[in-house]
């Protein structure tokens, strides 16, 4: 049996979070306030945020399944006495199973 897995669901994810601008900051506070200001005093409030992201998915998969067989079954025997379509040298067979899953999640 061969089995594989590859689950990129997360990073993808990421990626379309990123690419958001309105979630960045999601899950804490985006508020500003300035107060106790008197006469004449100059306020500023700035935020900035820069998000960068590089997302590169590359799956490469590849199965080879390669099931060569052979059978023998001896030589054939036959006593002299008797006539050769008597002879019998057995049996012989091959038996060959695989299962093979693949799953990939982008």
């Amino acid at each position: 049996m061969t089995a594989a897995t590859v689950d990129n669901t997360g990073a993808a994810t990421m990626a379309a979070t990123m690419m958001d601008p309105s979630s960045v900051g999601t899950g804490t506070s985006d508020t500003a306030s300035i107060d106790t200001t008197g006469p004449n005093s100059y306020n500023d409030v700035s935020s900035k945020t820069t998000v960068d992201t590089t997302v590169d998915n590359t799956n490469d998969i590849a199965v080879t399944n390669e099931n060569t067989q052979s059978a023998s079954s001896g030589k054939a025997e036959c006593p002299i006495t008797q006539l050769g379509g008597s002879a019998t040298s057995g049996d012989a067979s091959n038996t060959s199973s695989t299962t093979t899953t693949l799953m990939v999640s982008n």
